[in-house]
Parts: structure tokens; C-alpha cells; sequence
């Protein structure tokens, strides 16, 4: 019922998607770590490739990657076209679970506080300012916690 609610170019984009996440399956691992699908245009898929090399593979295998990308998506490519260029950045996967946050000990607060007990303002921004230094301090300081611009 969705399929035939979205448009051909909605659905091929999907499946672009789809072949992107699944390349290393398509393609083979390490020619995966060389190559990625970029577009799917009039039934061409366009992939880049890091060096010519990859791309002559790349086209040397066009049928097979075409009947693949058929049998699995449904997406009917008529050819595979290679170009080089800037393969895009692939992104680790984020770790799952709870965050590991930074603990911020009650005396960096205090001093940060000390730091600013004379500057005018309300006592709750000051507090949260104090916090936000201590933090700041704590999180990225060198050399033991100290205040890297001390």
C-alpha cells in the first residue's frame, strides 16, 4: 500500500539508500571500502570510485552489481556507470547505551565561583556560569584538572 503511494523517484531513492547500507554485500568488502552507489538516474547507477582502478572494477562488474541490485530491490539497472572522485565520509556507528558523562567535582564549582564573586549579575547565572567553567576546566584542561588558560 505505501509502495504505491510513493513516487518512482521516492522509491528509488529508498532503494539507494537500501544499497548504500548493503553495498559491502553488492560489492564485496574490500571493493565496498573503495567504492560507494551515489545515484540512480534514468536507471544508471552512478558510483564513485577512490581511484581508477576501483572504478575499471567497479564497471567490469556492472552486470553483476545490476542483477543483484534487481533481485534484492527490485530497482532495475540498466547499467552501472564509475567515476573517481572523493569517496564520502564513512561514519563509525554510535555506541549504544548511557552516556558516560563528565563528573565535575564540588571544589572546581567553588573555585570557578570564586573566580566570579565579584562580577554584578544574579546569583542563579553566576551559579550556572561556575558550573559551566568547572566543567569546561575539568573536561579539557592539560596538566591535572588545572585551568588551561592559568
Amino acid at each position: 500500500m505505501i509502495k504505491g503511494a510513493l513516487t518512482p523517484e521516492v522509491r528509488k531513492g529508498l532503494a539507494l539508500a537500501a544499497i548504500a547500507s548493503a553495498w559491502p554485500e553488492v560489492v564485496g568488502e574490500k571493493l565496498a571500502r573503495h567504492t560507494a552507489p551515489e545515484s540512480v538516474e534514468k536507471n544508471v547507477l552512478t558510483v564513485v570510485a577512490s581511484t581508477p582502478a576501483y572504478a575499471q572494477e567497479i564497471s567490469m562488474r556492472g552486470g553483476t552489481v545490476a542483477r543483484s541490485i534487481e533481485k534484492r530491490w527490485g530497482v532495475e539497472i540498466t547499467s552501472v556507470k564509475a567515476r573517481v572522485g572523493r569517496m564520502p565520509v564513512k561514519r563509525a556507528p554510535r555506541a549504544r547505551g548511557k552516556k558516560q558523562g563528565v563528573r565535575v567535582p564540588q571544589e572546581a564549582v567553588e573555585s570557578s565561583r570564586k573566580d566570579i564573586e565579584n562580577i554584578p549579575g544574579r546569583d542563579d547565572a553566576k551559579s550556572a556560569l561556575a558550573r559551566l567553567m568547572a566543567l569546561y576546566r575539568t573536561r579539557f584542561a592539560r596538566g591535572g584538572g588545572k585551568d588551561p588558560e592559568a
